[in-house]
């Protein structure tokens, strides 16, 4: 068996991404990244909207 048949019969490796004190797990990198995305726009809203209270 050639080695590039070997290689794809491997499973994929799991990409983890930590955000604050959560863990995103999955095999398909493009899930997790939006979920990274997702998880960011939560915390900057939360931010923006923490600083326009105690500015406001």
């Amino acid at each position: 068996m050639p080695r590039y048949e070997r290689a794809s019969s491997l499973p994929s490796p799991k990409v983890c991404v930590t955000v604050a004190d959560e863990n995103i797990c999955s095999e398909n990198v493009d899930s997790v990244a939006e979920e990274f995305i997702k998880m960011e726009h939560k915390k900057f809203e939360w931010s923006k909207t923490m600083s326009s209270m105690s500015f406001g």
